[in-house]
């Protein structure tokens, strides 16, 4: 970076302080309650809810409060930000909500960067970085079911060739 940007790092940390603060109590907030509704009991007969949509939901709190942190009381921020989620909605091809999120979160990074709110910026990055780390470290190992059917005139010589191969490759 620019010698110009070191100097003055550490007065645009002091001045963002408050932002940061209030970022320290808003985010974890938003995150547990987000994880208290997404983790909700599931009544009987509603259909079971996916590890993504449930890591999704508990993330978009992070994003909503990290946004509204950005918009604090300015119209104009609040248009912006619209605009923009508007693009990535309609734009890209998002087959995993979690992915819809982490683009919604890396657009309020840069929001923050871009109305100068760098330790913002830094402190919601690693907060997100670590409520993703943790939603993504509960999501169950993705399986496929086969049904493998072969004919041979001698089935318990074949099976016990097959089966070391099948477990060496955890099929």
């Amino acid at each position: 970076p620019p010698p110009e940007f070191a100097q003055s790092l550490p007065q645009i940390l002091e001045s963002h302080f408050d932002m940061v603060e209030r970022a320290v109590l808003a985010l974890p907030v938003a995150t547990a309650l987000g994880a208290a509704l997404a983790f909700r009991p599931r009544r009987r007969g509603t259909p079971p809810r996916s590890a993504p949509v449930i890591q999704t939901q508990i993330v978009l709190a992070v994003v909503g409060a990290t946004v509204m942190l950005v918009v604090g009381s300015s119209l104009a921020r609040a248009f912006g930000i619209v605009g923009a989620a508007n693009l990535i909605r309609y734009r890209a091809k998002i087959d995993d909500p979690k992915d819809a999120v982490v683009m919604l979160s890396t657009l309020s990074i840069g929001l923050c960067c871009g109305v100068e709110l760098y330790g913002l910026a830094l402190f919601a990055t690693v907060f997100l970085l670590g409520v993703l780390w943790a939603v993504e470290s509960i999501e169950p190992e993705l399986t496929k079911h086969f049904e493998l059917k072969v004919s041979t005139p001698d089935p318990a010589a074949l099976r016990n060739d097959i089966e070391p191969i099948l477990r060496r490759y955890h099929i």
